[in-house]
């Protein structure tokens, strides 16, 4: 049974999307609270979390850096935060995703099992490819290092800061000639 994590300050959204996802298989956690919800996170292990923006005690922007720190779980950002800038800011720190309110539940419900269908793809040819060979974390060519583990790039000896999709997308590219 998959898990998903909803981190949300509203009940009664936190409620409604309960609903859908039960109905959908899931086992479904919820947290209403910023301080707490990457506590939650690592305690859980979700397979997709649901993130809203504006929460109290911390913002859906920091948990989601912390989440992106240690796993590539999908994220799906469900805020009333709907600017472009946001929108922007968002999917560059690593949201797959981002739903302004009001939102569609059936809307997100089909983009919550699209991003999963996306990431389970990828899961599958990550497995193939280290089982094929001894997959490394890290890609070197001249003047190039991209180490996966530590979210690092290094161009001619001078470390380079890159959001974590952009640095695995390089990563996927260097890997994949």
């Amino acid at each position: 049974m998959k898990k998903a994590l909803i981190v949300d300050d509203d009940p009664n959204i936190s409620e409604l999307l309960r609903l859908y996802f039960d109905k959908d298989g899931f086992a479904v956690i919820t947290c209403l609270d910023g301080e707490k919800a990457y506590e939650t996170f690592l305690q859980t292990d979700p397979d997709v979390v649901i993130l809203d923006l504006m929460l109290p005690g911390r913002d859906g922007f920091d948990i989601m850096r912390d989440i992106r720190r240690t796993s590539d779980v999908p994220i799906l950002m469900l805020t009333a935060r709907g600017d472009t800038l946001d929108k922007v800011v968002g999917l560059e720190l690593g949201a797959d995703d981002y739903i302004p309110k009001p939102f569609e539940p059936k809307e997100l419900m089909a983009r919550v099992k699209a991003v999963l269908r996306r990431y389970e793809a990828t899961e599958e040819s990550r497995q193939m490819l280290s089982q094929k060979a001894n997959h490394s974390e890290v890609a070197e060519f001249p003047g190039l290092k991209v180490d996966k583990s530590r979210y690092a790039v290094i161009v001619n000896d001078q470390p380079i800061e890159m959001p974590p999709k952009e640095l695995e997308l390089l990563f996927f590219l260097a890997t994949h000639p």
